[in-house]
Formats: structure tokens, C-alpha cells, sequence
């Protein structure tokens, strides 16, 4: 016989889980003296798994925090210039004649038309 059959016992019952932690919420709650240590031993244990939580919260922001809002930050933007579609950044021959220059003469040397012009 394992340890688990021990423990938890061959049962076909589904709420069994649910029969053992009544069981045990009777067994603390029946002492007075149980109860406010049990009280005090799962409130610890809610402090410690949170401990971290509440001191991130108190706590002042890191340099690495700091660059990772700085790179989020150059990423926001560099995403608004995408979505504006600024031309002057996408589109060089509205800003610079000689690329504009250079695709008009392409184009009149081109005697038939292509899906790209």
C-alpha cells in the first residue's frame, strides 16, 4: 500500500477532498486555542506569499525599470509615426527632389507598364 492510498484512501466518493477539509476546519475550530493558531499560522503564510507584492509596491523604481519604460517609450512612438504614416519618413521623394527626379525619369524610359507603375 502507498503512501497516497494511506493518506488520501480508495474512494470512489468525489467529494472526499471536500468530507477531509470539513473534517479538518471541525477539528481546528472545535479548540479555542487551535484555532488562534491556526488563524496565525495561515495569516503568516498569506504575508510571506505576498511579502513580495507589498514590497514592490513600497519600494522606489529600479534602473532597470527606468530603461524598460524608456525602451517602451521610444517603442510607443516609433509605433505613432508608423500609424500617422508620416511621409516625410516613409516616402523619400517627398522630401528629397532627386529620388522624386530619379522615379519620373524611370518611368518615362518605361515604355510598358508593370503591376509596379
Amino acid at each position: 500500500m502507498d503512501i497516497f492510498s494511506k493518506l488520501f484512501g480508495k474512494t470512489n466518493n468525489d467529494s472526499a477532498l471536500l468530507i477531509r477539509t470539513k473534517a479538518l476546519l471541525h477539528l481546528v475550530f472545535s479548540d479555542v486555542y487551535m484555532a488562534v493558531i491556526y488563524l496565525y499560522f495561515t495569516a503568516f503564510l498569506f504575508a510571506m506569499m505576498f511579502l513580495v507584492v507589498f514590497l514592490k509596491g513600497a519600494r522606489p523604481k529600479t534602473n532597470y525599470e527606468r530603461r524598460v519604460e524608456l525602451i517602451e517609450g521610444i517603442g510607443r512612438k516609433r509605433m505613432d509615426k508608423a500609424k500617422q504614416n508620416d511621409n516625410a519618413h516613409f516616402e523619400p521623394g517627398r522630401v528629397y527632389s532627386e529620388y522624386e527626379n530619379a522615379s519620373k525619369q524611370i518611368l518615362k524610359k518605361t515604355y510598358f507598364t508593370t503591376i509596379f507603375n
